[in-house]
């Protein structure tokens, strides 16, 4: 019972458990003792060999075997047939990590796609002379493959022609642009094995395939060196097994083992498959490889194992400390080495709101070297600077009152703290640089994509969300909790909101919250901040949805709409304040571009499906010994792989002595426990059947019982009857689509008709109740206008006299919409009535009402779920309509003028408490006058009370909130007195 990954047995619930079950009369049950005995033999044959490892850091910590978890994967017939090994060409369809350039164009063809498997099991090789058809029918040559990749289903491959030398002696790689091939796997037929043949070579007329004089790159041009062996290294290590790619997203975080607030930091590695579809995702092995047994060929493989991304907690992002404070460009932090005034203002904004010249991973090793020489800060290993750094100080310690003379020795202090860090590093590892950067094929500057999660969500929302809470009164907060409390969610995918939540605990949101606020922010914070802030918030709506977007259909597009929105949203930013740049995550927007194209849609390498692996970590880590944590959670984890390999079908290749055996699957019981919903649900694997799809579920209308068609909407409009004779009818009240969206009676839907994506408002949902088959939906058609004020959205207008029968298939996805308060004015009323226990009481709260055409409302196009049909509404309007050079001078002008009301502000502060000081001093003076005159002063104790009160209130500074930069008014809080009866 402790095998389900998040609702974790102690032995004292197991206790219980046995307990009950013996007093409901199972009387032969195994002891505490005897279930950890059989966890281990499980763990034996399917776990992952967890090991505790002394690290380079000097510090102890468990690993379980990577290699292990490959081996089971390959293994697992739930996860092997959604398996891609290649890469593959989408054309401007951008939806898996396969699809994104690094993959697909990028990595070694070694490394990508080292081989394919053609007809008569012959395998075909990267870099390797072969023989194909170039047309398709009667002309042949020889072909050196550079890549293999998917397109349409078929496996192709990027290869270079061959010409001989004109004694017909040698090979000439052909290696012009123009005389790259795309050859398809079907029109190859001889392998370099096969021309190593004698009479292969006489037939062809052909030399040896070990013969490659070079490469052309031109007919005038020299010939350049080949010098790779003419049988792929792999092909000989594979020994005639398949060889195949293994792309891994890596990711590490910390995370708290405890359950109240107090901190307790574990530290974790985790990576998924990236060959697995995104719905399913969230090195010594690159020299040798990894031998597995793949059940779906079912034969032994070898793969080759390397990593596509790192993600975390923004990698590319090393902190204001840095002089150029991303590891991905050369974007200054400093001020030291610019032009003063308004050039080096312009200077730091124009390089804030571009991308940066690109940091490569050969510079980045060369000027750690270089640090690690001279021995000062930046040292390449954070550990070993400290001890470096550490050693140093303690020295200068012991001699902080010797001057600088020599020492008894003859040696200077310099020199001694000079010695002693050589001494040092030489007791340090050979290579004590951050190990990533020892890995082939992976650049940390380029290869660390921006991380969404962490940039908008966890960064901007939650950092503008305080500070448009920050600006409010007590009136305003009231307004703003009635607003988030009124909001219409529908199409949201999430419950209705707890305004007060929002607003009275704005410092602990946290991420989901976070969410939430971005859709809907434009329908609540329009009238309570200033325009411009308003105008950030509507910038930062317009970008989000694309940034979330699963599916881009045409990259270049795209990219274009993008670019737009990053540089609207930067621009947005400084015109309300560019002290938001002091911030330097705001820089990552414009290095979007770049990641897209390389690793596919933003939502495949957000972490917010690694973070929610959280729980399962405290949850191991709260029933922990706590004598070894990492050892307890990591043998957790494993017992957790083990269940899941067995009951998934996987095959395992050791017995309980961890002895080698032919593969095996678990026993028929053990399987059919997949047949087990609520087994399924426990076990937190879902997606991997697809049984948990919800599509065609739906809620009648309580109390109203089937009718015939002639009884609906449907049959009023006298649209035709799609039953069978004498069938009747279920209205429903609610709908679930086939994108899992849940459509309602008077909320809003994007159907298509005629080819066209439309909405329409829900008026009635029909289905077949014997069948249980979705007959469609009745809507009112909407019509969609130009983006109406403040919002900037579009209108949408329902045409009640309008109605159509929409088929199930038809139906895209829920789409929200709320009312146009803005222009009408909608008032706060105290009418909602407070529900406390699920029992309405006899108080109430206040919340938005509709009065005034309640049909005129807009499409919200900040909802993130579905954006990429509700995207298609969003007009070519943009703001703030700026240049780059605009907007530069634009935000000099903001920023001069802010500084000026600053300084009036603090110039008129400090005349007040000049004032002040003046008064007190004139009080002081009277006081001294003598007895008489403070017996005056003394008959005005009331007086005096009140005056001390004024004062400490005008004492009060404007508060300054942290990350905005803006002075913000101090508005008293209303006495609470009471008043005199």
């Amino acid at each position: 019972m402790s095998g389900f990954p998040r609702a974790c047995f102690s032995e004292k619930e197991l206790n219980a458990t046995r307990w009950y079950a013996a007093k409901n009369g199972v009387s032969a049950q195994p002891t505490i003792k005897q279930v950890k005995n059989h966890r281990q033999n499980i763990s034996n044959v399917a776990g992952l060999a967890t090991q505790l490892v002394d690290g380079k850091l000097g510090n102890f910590f468990a690993v379980n075997d990577w290699v292990k978890i490959l081996e089971h994967e390959f293994a697992n017939p739930l996860v092997r047939p959604k398996l891609h090994l290649y890469p593959e060409d989408s054309g401007d369809r951008l939806e898996e990590g396969r699809q994104g350039a690094k993959w697909k164009q990028e990595v070694n063809g070694n490394i990508s796609g080292p081989m394919a498997r053609g007809n008569g099991g012959k395998d075909y090789f990267v870099e390797e002379v072969c023989f194909a058809r170039l047309d398709g029918a009667s002309a042949v040559g020889p072909v050196m493959p550079l890549r293999w990749f998917t397109r349409n289903g078929e496996l192709i491959s990027v290869a270079h022609p061959f010409h001989l030398t004109a004694s017909r002696s040698a090979f000439v790689i052909d290696g012009s642009g123009a005389a790259c091939l795309e050859i398809p796997l079907s029109n190859y037929f001889l392998t370099v094995l096969d021309l190593e043949d004698s009479e292969c070579q006489a037939r062809y007329d052909i030399p040896s395939p070990s013969k490659i004089a070079g490469i052309s790159r031109g007919p005038v041009l020299p010939l350049e060196d080949w010098n790779q062996p003419y049988i792929n290294e792999w092909h000989l290590k594979a020994n005639g097994l398949r060889c195949h790619s293994a792309p891994l997203w890596t990711y590490c975080d910390d995370t708290s083992g405890n359950v109240s607030k107090k901190w307790n930091k574990h530290n974790s590695i985790l990576f998924t498959l990236a060959g697995l579809p995104r719905a399913l995702t969230q090195m010594e092995a690159q020299k040798t490889g990894i031998k597995v047994w793949d059940c779906v060929y079912q034969e032994w493989i070898l793969i080759i194992p390397w990593f596509l991304a790192f993600q975390g907690d923004n990698p590319i992002h090393v902190g204001m400390k840095g002089k150029y404070y991303f590891r991905v460009c050369k974007a200054k932090s400093d001020k030291s080495n610019r032009a003063p005034g308004h050039a080096g203002e312009i200077e730091r904004l124009k390089e804030f709101m571009t991308a940066g010249t690109p940091k490569t991973k050969e510079q980045t090793i060369a000027d750690l070297t270089a640090q690690l020489e001279r021995a000062v800060d930046g040292a390449p290993s954070q550990h070993f600077v400290d001890k470096l750094q550490a050693a140093a100080s303690k020295l200068r310690e012991e001699h902080k009152e010797g001057g600088p003379a020599p020492s008894d020795s003859g040696v200077s202090k310099r020199q001694q703290v000079k010695n002693l860090l050589a001494q040092l590093h030489a007791e340090m590892p050979a290579n004590i640089f951050n190990p990533v950067l020892s890995i082939d094929g992976f650049d940390a500057n380029r290869d660390t994509p921006v991380e969404i999660l962490h940039v908008v969500l966890l960064d901007v929302v939650k950092y503008w969300w305080r500070d448009a809470v920050s600006r409010q009164n007590s009136k305003g907060k009231e307004e703003l909790k009635a607003r988030l409390s009124s909001v219409d969610v529908a199409g949201l995918n999430t419950p209705p909101i707890r305004g007060n939540t929002y607003v009275q605990y704005a410092g602990s949101v946290v991420g989901r919250d976070f969410r939430v606020i971005l859709q809907v922010a434009l329908v609540v914070l329009y009238g309570v901040i200033p325009q411009t802030h308003y105008d950030g918030w509507v910038t930062l709506c317009n970008l989000a949805p694309l940034m979330f977007l699963p599916v881009i259909e045409h990259l270049p597009t795209y990219i274009e709409r993008l670019k737009n929105a990053v540089f609207d949203f930067l621009a947005a930013t400084a015109l309300w304040n560019t002290q938001w740049f002091n911030k330097p995550k705001f820089h990552l927007f414009v290095h979007l571009t770049n990641h897209i194209p390389r690793f596919g849609p933003l939502i495949l390498y957000a972490t917010e499906s690694f973070e929610s692996f959280n729980l399962v970590i405290r949850l191991r880590s709260i029933h922990s010994s706590k004598h070894a944590p990492s050892v307890d959670i990591a043998s957790a984890f494993s017992q957790l792989h083990a269940i899941r390999h067995l009951v998934s079908g996987g095959y395992v290749l050791a017995d309980e002595e961890g002895r080698n055996v032919a593969p095996r699957q678990a026993g028929p019981e053990v399987l059919a426990m997949l047949e087990d919903e609520e087994f399924i649900r426990f076990m937190s694997i879902e997606g991997l059947t697809d049984r948990s799809l919800r599509s065609g579920f739906y809620m009648p209308l309580v109390g109203v019982a089937p009718c015939p068609w002639r009884d609906t909407i449907a049959g009023m409009l006298h649209i035709s009857s799609l039953l069978h004779q004498g069938k009747k009818v279920q209205r429903c009240r609610s709908l679930v689509l086939a994108n899992e969206d849940k459509i309602e009676i008077s909320k809003y839907v994007i159907y298509r008709k005629d080819g066209a994506s439309c909405v329409g408002r829900v008026e009635e949902i029909l289905v077949e109740p014997d069948t249980d088959t979705v007959v469609g939906a009745v809507v009112s058609v909407c019509k969609i206008g130009e983006d109406i004020l403040p919002y900037r959205l579009p209108s949408c207008r329902v045409h009640a006299d309008q109605r159509l029968m929409i088929a199930f298939k038809e139906l895209i996805c829920a789409v929200n919409v709320n009312h146009n308060c803005a222009v009408h004015a909608c008032k706060t009323t105290l009418t909602r009535r407070i529900v406390q226990e699920r029992r309405q009481t006899d108080h109430f709260e206040n919340e938005v009402t509709h009065t005034t055409e309640p049909d005129d409302c807009f499409l919200n196009l900040a909802q993130l779920r579905s954006a990429t049909d509700v995207q298609q509404f969003r007009s070519a309007l943009r703001l703030p309509g700026l240049s780059l050079v605009e907007a530069i001078e634009q935000l000099i002008e903001n920023k001069e003028r802010l500084e000026r009301e600053a300084k009036l502000a603090e110039a008129a502060k400090e005349g007040e408490r000049q004032k002040k000081a003046a008064g007190k001093q004139a009080r002081a003076t009277e006081s001294e006058r003598g007895p008489a005159q403070s017996q005056k002063t003394a008959a005005k104790p009331a007086g005096d009370q009140v005056r001390g009160k004024k004062s400490k209130r005008d004492k009060e500074v404007d508060r300054d909130f942290a990350e905005g930069g803006e002075e913000l008014q101090y508005i008293p809080r209303p006495s609470r007195s009471r008043a005199p009866q």
